[in-house]
């Protein structure tokens, strides 16, 4: 945010109330002003939050206008909601917001949130009289309060809180908390620290001596290779510790040894030395909380939901994949498979009677329809009869239906249909009545806008309705890893698309997002869109998404599937690599860095 010089409050001349709030904002609101303000207020009347007229008093002696308060829609109606009190607003998040919202360097930001943080969980800890604090518990309250503060910064210039993607506030959350840690000279709890606890000392120690503007805070450089590198957890704590080493030695010094503290640590990070913490096979497969781990096929998909990332860190050797895994869901603790043979654990996988593991297919009985007539499948194990999607070997035709899958403990691809804001939807049989009486009218799909004149998928809450193929298509299958998403982020579906387009005028038939091929059969598909991937494609997809990433850009950066690539490039499109063919609406495998990109037709080659 640019910094102002003025201090003047600005007229009102617009009753968009967020622009307003931004403007006033960086026209008046210095940083720690506001947060002895805020917390004076708190004090004075001995609560937890502050008051509407508290923060007016605040808002008034920084000369900011506060007559936008009295707005029936701004910018803190998220606080309102959230804590179920529309007169008084939680001092600890205001003065977050006053922290990110205000003048300042970031680094100045971190610094001062990092205090807030600290004083009040310490306070909290030493009432209980504990000699320490849970270092994952800790981090945990952090990137909820950041998710919080950030959220509310963007729904206050402008954003419509309902579209801020978890992504996207995952990677700017993600920034700040692995700044902090950098800056404490910690690393977030891993096993291969010696303990999951810090006391409180310590911190005590390290809140003290930590620089309110020392630049490594939050350099540029040092986060993006930080995060995008995915160091071994071992480096990262060798490097940190050598900073921490250094941070005393700088604090009476000048700006160019800071930034020689950068290099040291970046240097040392980039040595590859040492190496990863070797697996201690006598240790209990537990997580650090002691709790049994369990394996888990449906991992990749939960943190996909939770935090917007399918990618999963094995706390045991460090590295990067997206399958099933070892896994403590109370704990987010993981180890991958290769490190659980180590320790003579193995998966009980989904095995055919050749041992070879069994996918989930969607397209099993479009493959039987066209090779051998059939339009269903027998599950191998029950001898049901079924024609949905299920576990399947296209090697031995082995097949196992959902219910026998489940029952061996595994998870398969699902969603709830719900509204645009996440309200499960079911049937209403009077839904025509309904809409004319409320109304005086009949309803229509919110998706296609085709009229709706019978029993529909119904929210409430919302009055939002389904026609029946729209219910039809959101009802479908899914593919077998949450990266199967259009370039907007929609999840696909398997569907007929051909008889859709047909329905609406077009030829019955689809080109390929991926491969450019035009097609006339079932496929995972975008309505929203008009997005296809035909089966060739997915197979590709599937098999490169749950494999281990090998292939590298030319400068060997381990290239990772993005849905959305082609969006990051002027013309919305990219060039491939190997094969040089322009693709646009499409993703790829990716290395960002590069912009190096390998479509999904040629990463079999």
């Amino acid at each position: 945010m640019g910094c102002c010089g003025s201090n003047a409050p600005i007229e009102i001349v617009s009753d968009d109330e967020r622009i307003i709030f931004l403007k006033q904002l960086e026209m008046g609101l210095h940083t720690s002003k506001a947060v002895n303000l805020v917390s004076q207020f708190a004090a004075k009347e001995n609560q937890g939050f502050i008051t509407i007229a508290g923060l007016k008093e605040v808002l008034a002696s920084l000369k900011i206008d506060s007559s936008f308060l009295s707005f029936p829609t701004n910018p803190f109606n998220s606080f309102y909601r959230s804590i179920g009190n529309s007169e008084q607003i939680d001092a600890k998040k205001l003065k977050i917001v006053c922290v990110l919202l205000g003048l300042g360097s970031e680094e100045e930001k971190v610094s001062q949130l990092y205090k807030i943080y600290i004083a009040d969980e310490m306070n909290k800890v030493e009432s209980a009289q504990l000699p320490a604090m849970d270092i994952a518990k800790f981090e945990l309250m952090i990137r909820d309060v950041f998710a919080t503060a950030i959220k509310m910064i963007w729904v206050a210039q402008g954003d419509d809180e309902e579209t801020i993607s978890k992504s996207r506030l995952r990677i700017y959350e993600t920034k700040l908390v692995a700044s902090l840690w950098l800056a404490l000279g910690l690393v977030k709890r891993t096993t291969v620290m010696a303990e999951s606890s810090i006391s409180l000392e310590d911190l005590k120690t390290k809140a003290k001596n930590l620089p309110a503007g020392l630049k490594t805070l939050i350099d540029p450089y040092q986060i993006r290779q930080f995060l995008l590198k995915q160091y071994r957890p071992f480096d990262i704590k060798n490097a940190a510790q050598i900073f921490e080493s250094k941070i005393k030695s700088i604090l009476d010094k000048n700006e160019e040894e800071s930034e020689a503290v950068v290099a040291d640590t970046a240097i040392l990070l980039n040595s590859g030395q040492p190496s990863e913490k070797p697996i201690d096979l006598n240790k209990p497969f537990t997580c650090d909380s002691g709790h049994a781990l369990a394996w888990a096929n449906d991992v990749p998909f939960h943190y996909k939901e939770i935090s917007g990332t399918w990618m999963i860190f094995c706390n045991l050797c460090g590295k990067n994949f997206s399958t099933g895994c070892w896994h403590c869901r109370d704990c987010k603790y993981d180890v991958c498979e290769e490190c659980g043979l180590a320790k003579n654990m193995t998966p009980p996988k989904l095995l055919c009677s050749e041992s070879k593991e069994l996918q989930w297919r969607c397209d099993v009985v479009s493959y039987y329809l066209t090779n051998y007539g059939s339009t269903s499948y027998s599950c191998n194990e029950c001898q049901g009869i079924g024609d949905d999607a299920h576990w399947h070997c296209r090697t031995c035709l082995y097949d196992l239906c959902r219910k026998c899958g489940t029952k061996h403990g595994y998870k398969y691809p699902r969603l709830d249909m719900t509204c645009r804001k996440n309200h499960r939807l079911a049937i209403e049989n009077n839904i025509v009545e309904i809409y004319q009486t409320k109304y005086g009218g009949f309803p229509r799909c919110d998706e296609c806008r085709a009229p709706i004149n019978s029993a529909c998928q119904h929210c409430n809450e919302c009055d939002y309705d389904l026609c029946d193929s729209c219910s039809s298509y959101y009802s479908g299958p899914i593919g077998p890893h949450p990266g199967f998403l259009c370039p907007e982020e929609h999840i696909l579906h398997y569907a007929d698309s051909c008889s859709y387009y047909e329905s609406i005028g077009k030829p019955k038939s689809f080109m390929c997002n991926g491969c450019k091929l035009t097609k006339a059969e079932e496929c995972f598909h975008c309505r929203k869109c008009c997005f296809d991937l035909c089966n060739d494609c997915a197979d590709s997809l599937a098999l490169h998404l749950s494999s281990p990433y090998t292939k590298k850009c030319e400068n060997d950066h381990l290239l990772r599937w993005n849905n959305k690539s082609s969006k990051n490039y002027s013309g919305g499109a990219y060039s491939c690599n190997e094969c040089g063919e322009i693709f646009s609406k499409v993703g790829s495998f990716n290395c960002a860095e590069c912009s190096y990109d390998i479509c999904i037709r040629d990463m079999n080659k």
